[in-house]
């Protein structure tokens, strides 16, 4: 698609996503409802429309080349998924849990679930120049080291910070002409050193460079061979080359040294061609012998065979020959009607046999053309290339985006070398005058407001006091120290006004109990509660009509930045930088100021006693304690090197490229209708995928979202859980962190080790974010009772900290998601568990319709297979079979010499059922009741199993009543 088609496709979207934004806000004045089948199917109208109009906004996006309009376009995609995550929380809110029935809904809106469903989102944010290039090394398997170091050259605010300090001198040297025998100089020009060590400029963000090196350096291995899995050679170090290398560290100058570090890294070591005894050495020589004579066996026995064939052939041809020559009597005619009657057979035969090919070919287009059957192949050349345009302008998207980081760097450096100085000044003078006024008016100065109320910004809105306000308020106060009340009258209003702030909050308290207790007891949905949606799309929609209305995306067909945009931004952004700095220097300017104040009027006094001493003023004290930040111990690493060392220890890996849609399964069409009629149906696999799109994928690409934190996926052998967790990763292009058990064990052992780990592991996926703390085997982190073949990998260490350290502190604006999946949740503390993972998805065992599916889409690309086979039989008696089980009976079933029968032995039922019959077998009940038993104490567990008692309560109440009815009738 071209960028026009794009264009017109957002046109489209943008108009769309402003009906439903109506559509929402005519709801909001609909009463609150009771029923939760009627709540169901109104928010699930509203879920459905935000769902698919996702899916456009999310393509729109993904195309986008034009970089600063995908700015504002994803505003608007983080305010339509904001949305969505507030309607799917109300919708588990009123079904009690993760998976939701909307077949009402989309009856009405005239789709299918498949048009509902989420796939392959494209809406991760792009990740700085810097961090993505560290990525795409690592990803490539090249090593990622850390950039020399520069040094870094004076900014031109420097330059404007040092001419300030110059002309502060010269006012010093004037107010030192005037006073005598004061070296009034002394603390300004100590301000004036910690101004200088305060005053600082951002540089031009460089992006990091690294040079992955080749051979050794400080008598290290190389670390290619530790990433390269596929060729890994065997590193075998003698005493001779441990002297050398030895030898070699001295050789390196000092400063070349690298600081060694406490852990070693661990070195990858292959075994080499093992050494034979002289018994196993015969043995082997026996066995090439003995193979060798069988070939020759088998080569003379095949010769053998050919011969026998071939003059039996020839007999059998000579035989032929003889009779036909040996033929006498009949006439010509005869023969003549003989060969006639033969040839019209065999054209009567081939016609009726070419006319029932050519219907059945036909019949078989019809069908394939309606979707009634399958065709073995399908041509891919489409999709390829679709594909293949779609790689092409995220190509073009990501050169962009460079182009216009590089555009902004070089943009900010013009305007602090052309516009900064004289803005320097101007600032500068601009509060003067300010001082002026001030000095005229009240004749004192005013403090310049300090930088967390926003600094000298608040002088040019007109948000300080005037002189004459100043004036006003200091004759209150004096009016006001004479009707002074009491320090006893001060205590007790003080100590009256804390008993009633408690009161109100007790009362608060009480009524927040109260209404939960409702709550519990009667169900009611409101549609009129504030969202945090509704300021985003306001935000949204106003940028985008009030900077991408105006403009023609025709006149820039290479969808080229605006410089004008870019100026207009660094020149705002430099001007609050400055402003910064001339505060700093404009507050030392007023003490100097204030302290000649200060001095004229000792002057003018008549008894002057002592030399002048400066009065300063105090500052207030901020209430509450201050927090001390802690030490960073990795603040003097760079980012490349905390990285390298993760990689090398395996905890940042590299995962195979698996889609979210390979997870095989069907929506349940009947769920719906059950639930309805107070029933809680079992989900199948359909409903699962959704479930892992909108709490994993999704959240991950919003900026700002009441996302989980946390994620645990349960399920029986077999399941899916690897390939979900696997797609989870493809579909966030995250950076993976593996905390499992087995490969932490034997690294960063002990206490203090295991917090660097904790560290490093907050510290780089808030860095590399999108981020994924990924554990294998979930359930192990907080073992009732270790297993004594695990007791060596101490399972437990990680989970003392997992939700103190990990997941407490991730913020809603951190893209960071721990992911845990289980296969025997049972074995956890429930306590730990529960607390650890926010959402839960159980994955429930295959059902009839994903198992009919699966079946079709595994047997369909055999050309021999019938298309019209019924599989319904074998659905059934498959079900609850892992669908990895259904692949592999297919396999052995259908061999290359069985492949080759199918065109004149049609494939039957019983062959597939065979293979499934000498395997493991479904999954039992008694397996799935122990998953079933444990999500049952989950929170949202607990609270559906309420619900569930109650509905049967009331079932059987209004059976009761039906039955007394009847019998009144009779």
């Amino acid at each position: 698609m071209s960028t026009e088609s794009y264009a017109k496709w957002w046109i489209k979207t943008k108009k769309g996503l402003e009906n439903v934004r109506e559509y929402d806000e005519a709801m909001k004045k609909m009463e609150s409802v009771k029923d939760r089948s009627i709540a169901s199917r109104l928010i699930g109208g509203l879920y459905a429309r935000y769902c698919m109009i996702i899916q456009d906004i999310d393509a729109c996006l993904d195309q986008m080349c034009q970089v600063q309009k995908s700015f504002t376009i994803r505003k608007l995609m983080d305010a339509a998924a904001t949305r969505l995550n507030e309607l799917k929380d109300e919708m588990t809110k009123i079904d009690l849990s993760e998976y939701h029935y909307i077949d009402g809904a989309l009856v009405e809106l005239k789709v299918i679930p498949h048009s509902v469903e989420i796939l392959h989102p494209a809406i991760m944010f792009p990740r700085m120049g810097n961090i993505e290039d560290i990525i795409i090394k690592f990803r490539k398997g090249d090593i990622v080291e850390s950039p020399s170091r520069v040094k870094k050259k004076p900014s031109a605010i420097d330059n404007l910070v040092a001419s300030g300090k110059a002309s502060l001198h010269a006012m010093q040297s004037q107010s030192n002409v005037t006073g005598s025998n004061q070296n009034i100089n002394a603390s300004p020009s100590k301000k004036s050193l910690k101004a200088k060590s305060i005053v600082r400029m951002n540089a031009s963000k460089a992006g990091l460079k690294g040079a992955a090196s080749k051979g050794k350096v400080d008598g290290r291995a190389s670390k290619a061979d530790i990433n390269k899995k596929q060729s890994r050679v065997q590193i075998m170090e003698t005493p001779a080359q441990d002297a050398q290398t030895q030898k070699d560290e001295k050789e390196i100058k000092p400063d070349e040294q690298k600081k060694k570090r406490k852990r070693t890294r661990p070195k990858t070591y292959m075994l080499d061609t093992p050494v034979l005894t002289d018994e196993e050495a015969e043995a082997k020589r026996r066995k090439d012998e003995m193979i060798s004579f069988l070939k020759v066996i088998q080569t003379h026995e095949r010769g053998r065979q050919a011969r026998l064939y071939y003059t039996d052939l020839e007999q059998a041809n000579k035989a032929r020959k003889t009779t036909t020559s040996n033929k006498g009597g009949g006439s010509d005619q005869d023969d003549k009607d003989i060969k006639e009657k033969a040839a019209t057979k065999i054209q009567a035969t081939w016609r009726g046999y070419k006319v029932r090919s050519y219907l059945k070919k036909r019949e078989l287009e019809k069908r394939l053309l309606i979707g009634m059957d399958e065709s073995s192949w399908k041509s891919k050349e489409e999709f390829q290339k679709f594909r293949s345009n779609l790689e092409k302008r995220r190509a073009i998207r990501d050169k962009n985006f460079r182009d216009y980081l590089q555009a902004n760097i070089d943009e900010k450096d013009r305007v602090l070398r052309v516009i900064g100085p004289g803005l320097f000044e101007d600032i500068g003078d601009e509060i003067r005058e300010w001082f002026r006024d001030w000095y005229d008016g009240a004749k004192t100065f005013m403090e310049i407001p300090g930088e967390e109320k926003g600094g000298s910004i608040l002088i040019v809105r007109g948000e300080t006091l005037t002189p004459a306000e100043f004036l006003i308020d200091q004759e209150m106060k004096k009016k006001s120290k004479k009707k002074a009340k009491t320090k006893e009258q001060i205590a007790k209003e003080k100590k009256a006004a804390k008993e009633k702030l408690k009161k109100e909050a007790k009362a608060k308290k009480e009524k927040e109990r109260a209404e939960r207790r409702k709550r519990a007891k009667e169900f009611e949905i409101k549609f009129d509660e504030p969202t945090v949606a509704v300021q985003k799309f306001k935000t949204g929609f106003d940028e985008y009509r009030e900077i991408w209305d105006p403009i023609n995306d025709a006149d820039n067909p290479l969808d080229k930045h605006y410089m004008h945009m870019i100026t207009d931004e660094k020149c705002y952004e430099m001007q609050l930088e400055v402003r910064e700095q001339v505060d700093i220097l404009m507050r030392i300017e007023l003490e100097i100021l204030d302290e000649a104040l200060q001095k004229d009027k000792w002057l003018k006094k008549k008894k002057r006693k002592g030399k002048f001493k400066p009065k300063k003023k105090k500052k207030k004290k901020k209430k509450g304690k201050k927090k001390r930040g802690k030490k960073d111990p990795t603040a003097s690493r760079t980012a490349e090197d905390l990285f390298q060392e993760l990689v090398d220890y395996g905890i940042i890996r590299n995962y195979p490229p698996v889609r979210i849609s390979d997870f095989k399964g069907d929506f349940s069409y009947q769920n719906c209708e059950k639930r309805e009629l107070t029933f809680d149906p079992p989900p199948t696999l359909g409903d699962v995928r959704q479930a892992v799109t909108l709490n994993c994928i999704m959240p991950l690409g919003v900026e700002t979202l009441n996302k989980p934190k946390s994620v645990l996926i349960a399920g029986p052998r077999k399941s899916g859980k690897h390939l979900l967790a696997n797609a989870i990763f493809n579909e966030t292009q995250c950076v993976l962190f593996d905390l499992s058990p087995t490969v932490i064990a034997g690294k960063y052992e002990g206490k203090k080790e295991t917090q660097m780990l904790i560290h490093l592991i907050t510290k780089m996926s808030r860095m590399l974010q999108p981020s994924i703390i990924y554990i294998d085997g979930a359930e192990k982190n907080f073992y009732k009772k270790i297993p004594k073949n695990e007791k060596e990998l101490d399972p437990r260490r990680v989970g003392k900290f997992l939700l103190k350290k990990i997941i407490k502190p991730i913020t809603p604006d951190d893209r960071v998601l721990v992911l845990g999946i289980t296969g025997q949740p049972w074995a956890a503390k429930a306590n730990g568990i529960k607390k650890a993972y926010q959402r839960v998805i159980l994955i429930p065992p295959t059902d009839y319709g994903s198992v009919f599916l699966y079946w079709r889409e595994i047997l369909m690309p055999y050309h021999g297979v019938d298309r019209s086979i019924n599989l319904s039989a074998i659905s059934k008696l498959t079900e609850k079979y892992p669908l990895v089980e259904l692949n592999k009976a297919v396999k052995e079933a259908l061999y290359p010499k069985r492949i080759v029968q199918l065109s004149y032995q049609p494939l039957q039922q019983s062959e597939l059922l065979a293979p499934l019959l000498e395997g493991p077998g479904p999954l039992t009940d008694k397996e799935l009741q122990k998953f079933q038993k444990w999500y049952t104490k989950t929170v949202l567990g607990k609270q559906r199993n309420k619900l569930n008692k109650f509905n049967e309560v009331m079932r059987e109440k209004l059976a009761k009543a039906n039955e007394k009815k009847n019998k009144k009738k009779k």
